[in-house]
């Protein structure tokens, strides 16, 4: 048969981080009040409502400047690094990075699903690993949540 198997098997939330040196530069001024004035954002290239967590950063702050746009999730963690800007990541690509997360109201969250065929339903080495998979987005679901990471201010979330 050509019928796919679906399941959400976790999601993705995502947050605001610029790095110690561009706060130290710009502050960390809230956005939603400031509307990003003297602030400097990483964003996507993409305008079509595909990245609706970086379009909510562009309606938090119109009057800040675009420091970069890029669709790559590599490069924006490397811009924010850098010192570029402020920057939407998944909590799990800033995770050890040693950038900031700013205070911000809740982004856009993406959900993650394992689709599969039908047909390779019960074959041991695909239920393996899609077992594999399942038990270890359920382990990190704190990461993907971004709980317990400290956020500029000093307070854990969580």
């Amino acid at each position: 048969g050509q019928s796919l198997l679906g399941r959400r098997i976790g999601e993705i939330a995502f947050g605001l981080y610029a790095s110690m040196e561009y706060l130290a530069a710009h502050g960390a001024t809230p956005l939603p009040g400031s509307e990003g004035e003297g602030h400097r954002l990483i964003l996507s290239r993409d305008e079509t409502g595909l990245y609706p967590e970086v379009d909510a950063l562009a309606a938090m702050a119109p009057q800040a400047a675009v420091a970069l746009r890029t669709d790559n999730r590599t490069s924006q963690l490397a811009a924010a690094c850098a010192g570029l800007g402020i920057a939407v990541l998944g909590h799990h690509v800033a995770a050890g990075s040693g950038l900031v997360r700013l205070d911000s109201p809740p982004l856009p969250s993406r959900e993650i699903w394992l689709v599969q065929h039908e047909d390779t339903r019960d074959v041991p080495r695909i239920r393996a690993v899609v077992e594999t998979l399942v038990n270890r987005m359920r382990a990190a679901a704190g990461l993907f949540a971004g709980r317990d990471q400290a956020r500029a201010g000093g307070s854990a979330v969580g």
